[in-house]
């Protein structure tokens, strides 16, 4: 199994998941929301989040603001975040950073719907899928990617 991070940084709130991944199934471990205005940085919101004893193999995170090189600069926060930052302070193997729009489309085949009339009804928050919880099936409306 592995440890993944995943997270929705946004300038009113930041929403951080930690999953368990075997294959194609996915276990939410834990999840939380934070009011990003509360924090002076990114890392400092994201060590609230983790535990100690946590070792997290992957992070992933979408962004609203432009990522260029692994480096993100949040549209509404004081916030530049790091890849290699990241990977060095938390010990990650792996971390990737995404605009916010870029996480939404790699989500969509998580869905099981994919195509431009989904996506369009997904953004206009229309789409429903009978016993699924949309918050948790790695895709949203821009803003809530979790």
């Amino acid at each position: 199994m592995k440890l993944l991070l995943t997270g929705d940084i946004g300038g009113t709130k930041t929403r951080l998941a930690l999953a368990e991944t075997d294959g194609a199934r996915v276990l939410i471990r834990r999840e939380q929301s934070y009011a990003s205005q509360r924090y002076a940085t990114f890392e400092s919101l994201l060590g609230d989040f983790l535990q100690q004893d946590e070792r997290i193999d992957d992070a992933a995170f979408g962004i609203a603001g432009p990522v260029r090189d692994g480096v993100a600069q949040a549209t509404n926060l004081p916030w530049r975040i790091e890849a290699v930052r990241l990977r060095q302070s938390f010990g990650f193997a792996r971390c990737h950073l995404l605009n916010d729009l870029e996480a939404t489309a790699h989500g969509l085949p998580r869905t099981g719907r994919a195509g431009p009339a989904h996506l369009a009804d997904w953004c206009a928050g229309r789409a429903r899928q009978p016993g699924r919880d949309r918050r948790r099936n790695g895709v949203g409306r821009s803003g809530a990617v979790l």
